[in-house]
Protein backbone atom coordinates (compact mmCIF):
# COMPACT_ATOMS: atom_id res chain seq x y z
CA UNK A 1 0.00 0.00 0.00
CA UNK A 2 1.68 3.11 -0.85
CA UNK A 3 2.03 6.39 1.15
CA UNK A 4 -0.72 8.35 -0.15
CA UNK A 5 -3.37 5.40 0.54
CA UNK A 6 -1.93 5.06 3.97
CA UNK A 7 -2.77 8.57 5.14
CA UNK A 8 -6.23 8.52 3.20
CA UNK A 9 -7.11 5.47 5.53
CA UNK A 10 -5.54 7.40 8.63
CA UNK A 11 -7.51 10.87 8.67
CA UNK A 12 -6.15 12.85 11.31
CA UNK A 13 -9.01 14.92 12.65
CA UNK A 14 -7.98 16.59 15.42
CA UNK A 15 -4.91 17.90 18.05
CA UNK A 16 -4.61 18.77 21.34
CA UNK A 17 -1.19 20.03 22.87
CA UNK A 18 -1.86 22.42 25.68
CA UNK A 19 -5.38 23.84 24.79
CA UNK A 20 -8.97 22.81 25.10
CA UNK A 21 -10.78 19.71 23.56
CA UNK A 22 -11.69 21.48 20.97
CA UNK A 23 -11.67 18.31 18.36
CA UNK A 24 -13.59 16.20 21.05
CA UNK A 25 -10.73 14.43 22.40
CA UNK A 26 -11.01 13.25 26.44
CA UNK A 27 -8.53 15.08 28.61
CA UNK A 28 -5.85 12.22 29.08
CA UNK A 29 -4.78 11.52 32.99
CA UNK A 30 -1.51 13.12 33.32
CA UNK A 31 -0.57 10.52 35.94
CA UNK A 32 -1.06 8.15 33.01
CA UNK A 33 2.37 9.58 31.62
CA UNK A 34 5.36 7.53 33.30
CA UNK A 35 8.53 9.81 34.26
CA UNK A 36 12.05 7.67 32.89
CA UNK A 37 15.16 8.63 34.75
CA UNK A 38 17.94 9.31 32.34
CA UNK A 39 20.69 7.29 33.53
CA UNK A 40 19.54 7.91 36.97
CA UNK A 41 18.84 11.13 38.49
CA UNK A 42 21.82 12.22 36.12
CA UNK A 43 21.35 15.82 36.32
CA UNK A 44 22.39 15.52 40.25
CA UNK A 45 24.42 12.56 40.55
CA UNK A 46 27.02 11.11 38.42
CA UNK A 47 25.49 9.26 35.51
CA UNK A 48 24.70 5.44 35.61
CA UNK A 49 25.79 4.91 39.04
CA UNK A 50 24.05 2.82 41.62
CA UNK A 51 23.75 6.38 43.57
CA UNK A 52 22.22 8.18 40.47
CA UNK A 53 19.83 5.27 40.77
CA UNK A 54 19.11 5.27 44.45
CA UNK A 55 18.36 8.71 43.63
CA UNK A 56 15.98 8.32 41.08
CA UNK A 57 14.31 5.42 42.99
CA UNK A 58 14.03 8.00 45.69
CA UNK A 59 12.07 10.42 44.04
CA UNK A 60 9.71 8.10 42.89
CA UNK A 61 10.35 7.95 39.16
CA UNK A 62 8.72 5.20 37.53
CA UNK A 63 11.68 3.80 35.43
CA UNK A 64 15.52 4.42 35.32
CA UNK A 65 17.44 4.10 31.74
CA UNK A 66 20.57 2.59 31.70
CA UNK A 67 23.26 1.93 28.73
CA UNK A 68 25.57 -1.35 28.54
CA UNK A 69 28.61 -2.05 27.31
CA UNK A 70 30.86 -5.14 27.72
CA UNK A 71 34.57 -5.59 29.19
CA UNK A 72 37.21 -6.96 28.31
CA UNK A 73 36.77 -10.38 30.71
CA UNK A 74 33.25 -10.00 29.40
CA UNK A 75 31.21 -8.50 32.01
CA UNK A 76 28.40 -6.13 30.98
CA UNK A 77 28.47 -2.78 32.76
CA UNK A 78 26.67 0.53 33.10
CA UNK A 79 28.10 3.34 30.86
CA UNK A 80 26.71 5.40 28.21
CA UNK A 81 29.68 6.09 26.29
CA UNK A 82 32.36 2.78 25.00
CA UNK A 83 35.56 4.72 26.94
CA UNK A 84 35.64 5.74 30.34
CA UNK A 85 37.12 9.21 29.46
CA UNK A 86 34.09 11.68 30.04
CA UNK A 87 32.59 10.42 33.34
CA UNK A 88 35.44 8.72 34.96
CA UNK A 89 39.51 9.95 36.20
CA UNK A 90 40.48 7.12 33.58
CA UNK A 91 41.41 6.81 30.05
CA UNK A 92 40.33 4.10 27.67
CA UNK A 93 37.85 1.76 26.43
CA UNK A 94 35.76 -0.48 28.66
CA UNK A 95 36.34 -3.15 25.73
CA UNK A 96 39.94 -3.24 26.26
CA UNK A 97 39.97 -2.87 30.18
CA UNK A 98 38.32 -5.95 32.49
CA UNK A 99 35.97 -5.37 35.27
CA UNK A 100 39.13 -5.06 37.87
CA UNK A 101 41.11 -2.67 36.24
CA UNK A 102 37.64 -0.58 35.68
CA UNK A 103 36.83 -1.15 39.51
CA UNK A 104 40.43 1.08 40.31
CA UNK A 105 38.67 4.60 38.66
CA UNK A 106 35.94 6.80 40.40
CA UNK A 107 33.34 6.72 38.25
CA UNK A 108 32.21 9.74 40.30
CA UNK A 109 34.37 12.24 38.69
CA UNK A 110 32.74 13.98 35.75
CA UNK A 111 32.37 17.21 33.29
CA UNK A 112 29.78 18.69 35.29
CA UNK A 113 31.45 20.99 37.62
CA UNK A 114 28.21 21.32 39.93
CA UNK A 115 29.42 17.77 41.21
CA UNK A 116 32.70 19.24 42.39
CA UNK A 117 34.13 16.37 44.90
CA UNK A 118 30.99 14.65 46.19
CA UNK A 119 31.25 11.95 44.21
CA UNK A 120 34.95 10.23 45.25
CA UNK A 121 34.08 6.50 45.12
CA UNK A 122 31.91 5.95 42.77
CA UNK A 123 32.86 2.83 41.26
CA UNK A 124 31.60 1.15 37.78
CA UNK A 125 28.44 -0.01 38.35
CA UNK A 126 28.03 -4.02 36.81
CA UNK A 127 24.64 -5.24 34.89
CA UNK A 128 24.23 -7.72 37.65
CA UNK A 129 24.29 -5.31 40.48
CA UNK A 130 22.33 -3.08 38.94
CA UNK A 131 19.48 -5.80 38.08
CA UNK A 132 19.53 -6.82 42.04
CA UNK A 133 18.95 -3.31 43.24
CA UNK A 134 16.10 -2.59 40.28
CA UNK A 135 14.51 -5.84 41.60
CA UNK A 136 14.65 -5.27 45.52
CA UNK A 137 13.17 -1.36 44.95
CA UNK A 138 10.77 -2.64 42.89
CA UNK A 139 11.67 -0.34 39.62
CA UNK A 140 11.26 -0.59 35.97
CA UNK A 141 14.42 -0.48 34.34
CA UNK A 142 15.28 -0.01 30.30
CA UNK A 143 18.30 -1.88 29.91
CA UNK A 144 19.96 0.30 26.51
CA UNK A 145 22.10 -2.40 23.70
CA UNK A 146 25.37 -0.04 22.94
CA UNK A 147 26.50 -3.12 21.34
CA UNK A 148 24.79 -6.82 19.94
CA UNK A 149 28.05 -8.44 22.53
CA UNK A 150 26.57 -7.58 25.64
CA UNK A 151 22.82 -9.23 24.91
CA UNK A 152 23.74 -12.50 25.57
CA UNK A 153 25.57 -12.13 28.88
CA UNK A 154 22.68 -9.88 30.21
CA UNK A 155 19.95 -12.36 29.30
CA UNK A 156 21.91 -15.08 30.75
CA UNK A 157 21.99 -12.66 34.50
CA UNK A 158 18.31 -11.65 33.80
CA UNK A 159 17.67 -15.74 33.77
CA UNK A 160 19.77 -16.16 36.54
CA UNK A 161 18.27 -13.21 38.81
CA UNK A 162 14.96 -13.89 37.59
CA UNK A 163 13.59 -10.21 37.88
CA UNK A 164 10.08 -9.19 36.63
CA UNK A 165 9.68 -9.57 33.26
CA UNK A 166 7.33 -6.57 33.58
CA UNK A 167 9.94 -4.40 34.45
CA UNK A 168 12.74 -5.27 32.77
CA UNK A 169 13.19 -3.77 29.01
CA UNK A 170 15.40 -3.40 26.46
CA UNK A 171 16.10 -0.01 24.25
CA UNK A 172 17.44 -0.93 20.99
CA UNK A 173 18.60 0.67 17.85
CA UNK A 174 17.70 -1.20 15.24
CA UNK A 175 15.30 -4.60 14.14
CA UNK A 176 18.68 -6.68 14.56
CA UNK A 177 19.34 -6.45 18.03
CA UNK A 178 15.75 -6.56 18.79
CA UNK A 179 15.64 -10.23 17.19
CA UNK A 180 18.82 -11.87 18.69
CA UNK A 181 17.01 -10.48 22.36
CA UNK A 182 13.84 -12.06 21.15
CA UNK A 183 15.82 -15.92 20.50
CA UNK A 184 17.98 -15.93 24.39
CA UNK A 185 15.20 -14.19 26.23
CA UNK A 186 10.93 -14.61 25.61
CA UNK A 187 8.11 -11.99 26.84
CA UNK A 188 9.94 -9.28 27.20
CA UNK A 189 9.37 -5.39 25.99
CA UNK A 190 11.92 -4.04 23.91
CA UNK A 191 11.74 -0.41 21.82
CA UNK A 192 13.11 0.66 19.17
CA UNK A 193 14.96 3.93 19.36
CA UNK A 194 15.25 5.39 15.75
CA UNK A 195 12.10 4.05 13.92
CA UNK A 196 11.47 7.45 12.06
CA UNK A 197 13.83 7.21 9.17
CA UNK A 198 12.88 3.92 7.85
CA UNK A 199 8.85 5.16 8.72
CA UNK A 200 9.29 8.22 7.03
CA UNK A 201 10.70 6.00 3.73
CA UNK A 202 8.32 3.17 4.13
CA UNK A 203 5.94 3.50 1.15
CA UNK A 204 3.17 1.03 3.09
CA UNK A 205 3.06 2.27 6.71
CA UNK A 206 1.44 0.00 8.19
CA UNK A 207 3.37 -3.06 6.64
CA UNK A 208 6.58 -1.26 8.31
CA UNK A 209 4.97 -0.91 11.99
CA UNK A 210 3.77 -4.89 11.03
CA UNK A 211 7.39 -5.61 10.36
CA UNK A 212 8.52 -4.01 13.60
CA UNK A 213 5.95 -5.97 15.79
CA UNK A 214 7.56 -9.07 13.66
CA UNK A 215 11.01 -8.46 15.11
CA UNK A 216 9.88 -7.98 18.56
CA UNK A 217 9.35 -4.51 18.79
CA UNK A 218 6.87 -3.69 21.59
CA UNK A 219 6.94 -0.01 22.12
CA UNK A 220 9.09 3.15 21.46
CA UNK A 221 11.44 6.15 22.64
CA UNK A 222 11.95 8.69 19.85
CA UNK A 223 14.07 11.53 19.68
CA UNK A 224 12.47 14.58 21.30
CA UNK A 225 13.13 16.56 17.87
CA UNK A 226 10.76 14.15 16.49
CA UNK A 227 7.90 15.71 18.60
CA UNK A 228 9.02 19.24 18.53
CA UNK A 229 9.50 20.01 14.60
CA UNK A 230 11.45 16.73 13.41
CA UNK A 231 13.93 19.10 11.58
CA UNK A 232 16.70 16.40 12.21
CA UNK A 233 14.39 13.47 10.16
CA UNK A 234 12.91 16.07 7.65
CA UNK A 235 9.56 15.09 9.39
CA UNK A 236 6.43 16.60 8.44
CA UNK A 237 3.76 16.92 11.29
CA UNK A 238 1.45 14.59 9.29
CA UNK A 239 4.25 12.37 9.15
CA UNK A 240 4.68 12.47 13.28
CA UNK A 241 1.22 12.49 13.71
CA UNK A 242 0.20 9.40 11.55
CA UNK A 243 3.11 7.38 13.43
CA UNK A 244 1.54 8.25 17.05
CA UNK A 245 -2.11 6.84 15.61
CA UNK A 246 -0.50 3.77 14.18
CA UNK A 247 1.54 3.30 17.09
CA UNK A 248 -1.81 3.60 18.90
CA UNK A 249 -3.29 1.05 16.96
CA UNK A 250 -0.51 -1.65 17.73
CA UNK A 251 -0.82 -0.80 21.40
CA UNK A 252 3.03 0.15 20.89
CA UNK A 253 3.65 2.92 23.85
CA UNK A 254 5.74 5.73 22.85
CA UNK A 255 8.31 7.72 24.89
CA UNK A 256 10.04 10.70 24.02
CA UNK A 257 13.74 11.47 24.57
CA UNK A 258 15.51 13.70 26.13
CA UNK A 259 13.52 16.32 27.72
CA UNK A 260 14.22 18.60 30.63
CA UNK A 261 12.12 22.46 30.44
CA UNK A 262 8.80 22.72 31.78
CA UNK A 263 7.56 23.61 28.71
CA UNK A 264 8.34 20.61 26.58
CA UNK A 265 7.11 17.98 29.24
CA UNK A 266 3.68 20.23 29.51
CA UNK A 267 3.93 19.76 25.53
CA UNK A 268 4.75 16.10 25.44
CA UNK A 269 2.43 15.20 28.77
CA UNK A 270 -0.76 16.95 26.71
CA UNK A 271 -0.10 16.34 23.28
CA UNK A 272 -3.04 13.96 21.30
CA UNK A 273 -3.55 13.26 18.22
CA UNK A 274 -6.87 11.68 16.46
CA UNK A 275 -6.90 9.61 13.95
CA UNK A 276 -9.45 6.99 12.11
CA UNK A 277 -8.45 3.77 10.55
CA UNK A 278 -11.34 1.73 8.87
CA UNK A 279 -14.07 3.43 11.16
CA UNK A 280 -12.01 2.58 14.32
CA UNK A 281 -10.62 5.89 15.92
CA UNK A 282 -7.20 5.73 17.58
CA UNK A 283 -5.82 8.39 19.77
CA UNK A 284 -2.12 9.33 19.75
CA UNK A 285 -0.03 10.41 22.74
CA UNK A 286 3.02 10.17 24.53
CA UNK A 287 3.18 7.57 27.28
CA UNK A 288 7.03 8.03 28.69
CA UNK A 289 9.03 11.19 29.44
CA UNK A 290 12.99 10.54 29.14
CA UNK A 291 14.52 13.05 31.33
CA UNK A 292 18.22 14.13 33.41
CA UNK A 293 15.71 15.85 35.92
CA UNK A 294 12.74 13.19 36.88
CA UNK A 295 11.58 15.42 39.70
CA UNK A 296 10.41 17.67 37.56
CA UNK A 297 8.66 15.81 35.41
CA UNK A 298 7.20 13.52 38.20
CA UNK A 299 5.38 16.92 39.47
CA UNK A 300 4.28 18.03 36.46
CA UNK A 301 2.38 14.35 35.52
CA UNK A 302 0.52 15.15 38.91
CA UNK A 303 2.52 13.11 41.23
CA UNK A 304 4.33 13.80 44.27
CA UNK A 305 7.76 13.28 44.91
CA UNK A 306 8.51 10.26 47.45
Amino acid sequence: MKYILTFLIIFIIGVCAMCDNMFDIPQRDKKEVKTVAHRGNSKFCPENTLTAYKSAVKLGADIVETDVHITKDGIPVFSHDGSIDRCSNGKGLIAEKTLDELKGYNFGCTTNPAFGDRYKNEPILTVEDGIKFFKEANVGYFLEIKTPAVIVPTAEIIKKLKPNKTKTMFLVWNNNDSRAIKKVLKGYNIYHLDPINDFITAEDKEAYFKELKDAGITGFSINHSVLFGGAAYNLTKEDRDVFLVLAAKYKMPVGVWTIDTTSEMNYAINYQVKGVINKKTYIGKIDLITTNDPAKCILLTGKNLK
